[in-house]
Protein backbone atom coordinates (compact mmCIF):
# COMPACT_ATOMS: atom_id res chain seq x y z
CA UNK A 1 0.00 0.00 0.00
CA UNK A 2 2.82 2.42 0.85
CA UNK A 3 4.34 1.94 -2.59
CA UNK A 4 1.03 2.93 -4.21
CA UNK A 5 0.74 6.03 -2.01
CA UNK A 6 4.15 7.25 -3.10
CA UNK A 7 2.84 7.46 -6.66
CA UNK A 8 0.14 10.00 -5.77
CA UNK A 9 1.42 13.56 -5.44
CA UNK A 10 -0.23 16.83 -4.45
CA UNK A 11 0.95 19.97 -6.31
CA UNK A 12 2.82 22.64 -4.38
CA UNK A 13 1.68 26.24 -4.74
CA UNK A 14 4.29 27.90 -2.50
CA UNK A 15 7.71 26.85 -1.21
CA UNK A 16 6.31 26.12 2.27
CA UNK A 17 4.30 23.25 0.76
CA UNK A 18 7.58 21.31 0.48
CA UNK A 19 8.01 21.34 4.25
CA UNK A 20 5.49 18.60 4.99
CA UNK A 21 7.50 16.02 3.04
CA UNK A 22 10.61 16.36 5.24
CA UNK A 23 11.58 13.79 7.86
CA UNK A 24 12.45 16.49 10.43
CA UNK A 25 10.85 19.82 9.39
CA UNK A 26 11.84 21.53 12.63
CA UNK A 27 15.50 21.01 11.81
CA UNK A 28 15.51 20.92 8.02
CA UNK A 29 13.14 23.79 7.23
CA UNK A 30 15.43 26.68 8.18
CA UNK A 31 17.28 29.33 6.18
CA UNK A 32 20.73 27.92 5.52
CA UNK A 33 19.48 24.34 5.19
CA UNK A 34 19.64 22.65 1.80
CA UNK A 35 15.98 21.58 1.70
CA UNK A 36 14.86 25.14 2.37
CA UNK A 37 17.24 26.61 -0.23
CA UNK A 38 16.15 24.10 -2.88
CA UNK A 39 12.45 24.83 -2.35
CA UNK A 40 12.97 28.58 -2.61
CA UNK A 41 15.01 28.23 -5.81
CA UNK A 42 12.74 25.79 -7.63
CA UNK A 43 9.27 26.82 -6.47
CA UNK A 44 10.02 30.45 -7.29
CA UNK A 45 11.15 29.70 -10.84
CA UNK A 46 9.29 29.37 -14.08
CA UNK A 47 10.55 25.94 -15.04
CA UNK A 48 14.18 25.44 -14.07
CA UNK A 49 16.11 27.84 -11.80
CA UNK A 50 18.48 30.06 -13.77
CA UNK A 51 21.60 28.20 -12.57
CA UNK A 52 20.16 24.89 -13.79
CA UNK A 53 19.10 26.43 -17.11
CA UNK A 54 22.65 27.70 -17.52
CA UNK A 55 24.07 24.23 -16.82
CA UNK A 56 21.80 22.74 -19.47
CA UNK A 57 22.71 25.46 -21.97
CA UNK A 58 26.41 24.91 -21.32
CA UNK A 59 26.13 21.19 -22.03
CA UNK A 60 25.60 21.74 -25.74
CA UNK A 61 22.78 21.27 -28.20
CA UNK A 62 21.40 18.10 -26.62
CA UNK A 63 19.94 19.76 -23.51
CA UNK A 64 19.81 23.47 -24.34
CA UNK A 65 16.02 23.44 -24.92
CA UNK A 66 15.23 21.28 -21.88
CA UNK A 67 11.68 21.71 -20.55
CA UNK A 68 10.58 20.74 -17.05
CA UNK A 69 7.59 18.36 -17.04
CA UNK A 70 7.37 17.45 -13.34
CA UNK A 71 9.39 18.03 -10.17
CA UNK A 72 8.69 15.97 -7.04
CA UNK A 73 10.43 16.83 -3.73
CA UNK A 74 11.60 14.16 -1.27
CA UNK A 75 11.04 11.36 -3.75
CA UNK A 76 12.09 7.85 -2.75
CA UNK A 77 13.47 5.37 -5.27
CA UNK A 78 13.62 1.69 -4.37
CA UNK A 79 17.14 0.34 -4.72
CA UNK A 80 18.34 -3.20 -5.41
CA UNK A 81 18.75 -5.59 -2.45
CA UNK A 82 17.63 -5.10 1.14
CA UNK A 83 17.51 -1.73 2.88
CA UNK A 84 15.72 1.56 2.46
CA UNK A 85 15.51 3.35 -0.86
CA UNK A 86 17.34 6.45 -1.97
CA UNK A 87 15.62 9.64 -0.78
CA UNK A 88 16.06 12.23 -3.53
CA UNK A 89 15.88 15.89 -2.57
CA UNK A 90 14.08 16.38 -5.87
CA UNK A 91 13.12 14.07 -8.73
CA UNK A 92 12.58 15.70 -12.11
CA UNK A 93 11.22 14.49 -15.43
CA UNK A 94 12.19 16.76 -18.32
CA UNK A 95 12.34 16.73 -22.09
CA UNK A 96 13.50 18.42 -25.26
CA UNK A 97 11.91 17.85 -28.64
CA UNK A 98 14.20 14.87 -29.08
CA UNK A 99 14.83 13.29 -25.69
CA UNK A 100 13.26 12.45 -22.33
CA UNK A 101 15.39 12.67 -19.18
CA UNK A 102 14.99 11.54 -15.56
CA UNK A 103 16.91 13.65 -13.03
CA UNK A 104 17.96 13.12 -9.44
CA UNK A 105 18.72 16.50 -7.82
CA UNK A 106 20.85 16.68 -4.67
CA UNK A 107 20.88 20.02 -2.83
CA UNK A 108 23.90 21.16 -0.81
CA UNK A 109 24.69 24.29 1.15
CA UNK A 110 27.84 23.70 3.20
CA UNK A 111 27.30 20.06 4.20
CA UNK A 112 29.50 17.26 2.84
CA UNK A 113 28.27 14.24 0.93
CA UNK A 114 28.86 11.98 3.91
CA UNK A 115 31.08 8.90 4.30
CA UNK A 116 32.91 7.29 1.44
CA UNK A 117 31.96 3.80 0.34
CA UNK A 118 34.98 2.45 2.19
CA UNK A 119 34.01 4.13 5.49
CA UNK A 120 30.36 3.10 5.10
CA UNK A 121 31.46 -0.46 4.39
CA UNK A 122 33.62 -0.66 7.51
CA UNK A 123 30.97 0.81 9.81
CA UNK A 124 28.86 -2.13 11.02
CA UNK A 125 29.80 -4.49 8.17
CA UNK A 126 27.13 -6.96 7.11
CA UNK A 127 26.27 -9.29 4.21
CA UNK A 128 23.35 -6.97 3.39
CA UNK A 129 25.70 -4.03 2.90
CA UNK A 130 27.96 -6.08 0.65
CA UNK A 131 24.99 -7.22 -1.41
CA UNK A 132 23.68 -3.65 -1.74
CA UNK A 133 27.09 -2.29 -2.76
CA UNK A 134 27.60 -5.01 -5.35
CA UNK A 135 24.23 -4.24 -6.92
CA UNK A 136 24.81 -0.46 -6.93
CA UNK A 137 28.13 -0.98 -8.68
CA UNK A 138 26.45 -3.36 -11.11
CA UNK A 139 23.90 -0.71 -12.11
CA UNK A 140 26.62 1.95 -12.39
CA UNK A 141 28.94 -0.50 -14.17
CA UNK A 142 31.93 0.35 -12.00
CA UNK A 143 34.35 -1.78 -9.98
CA UNK A 144 33.80 -1.93 -6.22
CA UNK A 145 37.48 -1.16 -5.65
CA UNK A 146 37.17 2.06 -7.67
CA UNK A 147 34.09 3.05 -5.68
CA UNK A 148 35.86 2.81 -2.29
CA UNK A 149 36.90 6.47 -2.21
CA UNK A 150 33.59 7.85 -3.55
CA UNK A 151 30.83 9.23 -1.34
CA UNK A 152 28.28 6.50 -0.74
CA UNK A 153 25.49 9.07 -1.15
CA UNK A 154 26.50 9.79 -4.73
CA UNK A 155 26.33 6.09 -5.63
CA UNK A 156 22.78 6.03 -4.22
CA UNK A 157 21.58 9.13 -6.03
CA UNK A 158 23.12 8.25 -9.38
CA UNK A 159 21.76 4.71 -9.27
CA UNK A 160 18.33 6.20 -8.52
CA UNK A 161 18.57 8.44 -11.60
CA UNK A 162 19.33 5.43 -13.80
CA UNK A 163 16.57 3.29 -12.30
CA UNK A 164 13.99 6.05 -12.70
CA UNK A 165 15.10 6.66 -16.29
CA UNK A 166 14.50 2.98 -16.95
CA UNK A 167 11.07 3.15 -15.25
CA UNK A 168 9.99 6.22 -17.24
CA UNK A 169 11.49 4.85 -20.46
CA UNK A 170 13.77 7.89 -20.67
CA UNK A 171 16.85 7.81 -22.87
CA UNK A 172 18.87 9.99 -20.46
CA UNK A 173 19.56 9.98 -16.73
CA UNK A 174 20.99 13.04 -14.97
CA UNK A 175 22.44 13.24 -11.47
CA UNK A 176 22.61 16.97 -10.68
CA UNK A 177 24.05 18.64 -7.60
CA UNK A 178 22.41 22.02 -6.96
CA UNK A 179 24.91 23.80 -4.76
CA UNK A 180 24.16 26.84 -2.61
CA UNK A 181 27.70 27.03 -1.23
CA UNK A 182 29.83 30.11 -1.86
CA UNK A 183 32.87 27.87 -2.28
CA UNK A 184 31.07 24.94 -3.96
CA UNK A 185 31.68 22.71 -0.94
CA UNK A 186 31.99 19.05 -1.92
CA UNK A 187 32.91 19.61 -5.55
CA UNK A 188 36.26 17.81 -5.24
CA UNK A 189 34.53 14.65 -3.98
CA UNK A 190 31.99 14.98 -6.78
CA UNK A 191 34.79 15.35 -9.34
CA UNK A 192 36.48 12.16 -8.07
CA UNK A 193 33.19 10.32 -8.43
CA UNK A 194 32.76 11.66 -11.96
CA UNK A 195 36.25 10.43 -12.82
CA UNK A 196 35.33 6.90 -11.66
CA UNK A 197 32.26 7.05 -13.91
CA UNK A 198 34.41 8.11 -16.85
CA UNK A 199 33.83 11.85 -17.23
CA UNK A 200 35.22 15.20 -16.08
CA UNK A 201 33.02 17.23 -13.74
CA UNK A 202 32.84 20.95 -14.37
CA UNK A 203 31.21 23.72 -12.35
CA UNK A 204 28.03 24.98 -13.98
CA UNK A 205 27.93 22.20 -16.53
CA UNK A 206 26.38 18.81 -17.24
CA UNK A 207 28.82 16.22 -18.60
CA UNK A 208 27.91 12.94 -20.30
CA UNK A 209 29.39 9.58 -19.35
CA UNK A 210 28.98 6.41 -21.38
CA UNK A 211 25.60 4.64 -21.62
CA UNK A 212 24.55 2.21 -18.88
CA UNK A 213 22.16 -0.48 -20.12
CA UNK A 214 21.17 1.73 -23.04
CA UNK A 215 20.63 4.88 -20.93
CA UNK A 216 23.08 7.76 -21.33
CA UNK A 217 24.16 8.97 -17.88
CA UNK A 218 25.10 12.61 -17.20
CA UNK A 219 26.61 14.26 -14.10
CA UNK A 220 26.02 17.95 -13.45
CA UNK A 221 26.77 20.72 -10.98
CA UNK A 222 24.75 23.96 -10.79
CA UNK A 223 25.78 26.76 -8.43
CA UNK A 224 23.56 29.41 -6.85
CA UNK A 225 24.46 32.02 -4.21
CA UNK A 226 23.98 30.97 -0.59
CA UNK A 227 20.40 31.61 0.57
Amino acid sequence: MGDVQRRVYVPATVADDWKRHLDDPGKQWQPGQSSYALAQAWQGSEGFPLAVKAAFAGSGALFETMELLAAIPEYQTSLPARGRGSQLDLFVVARTRRVLAAMAVEAKVEEAFGPTVGAWRRAKPSPGKEERLALLCQVLEIDERDAEGCPHQLLHRTTAALLEARRFNAQHAVMLVHSFSAGDEGFEAFARFADVLGTEARLGDIAPTRPRDGILLHLGWASDPPP
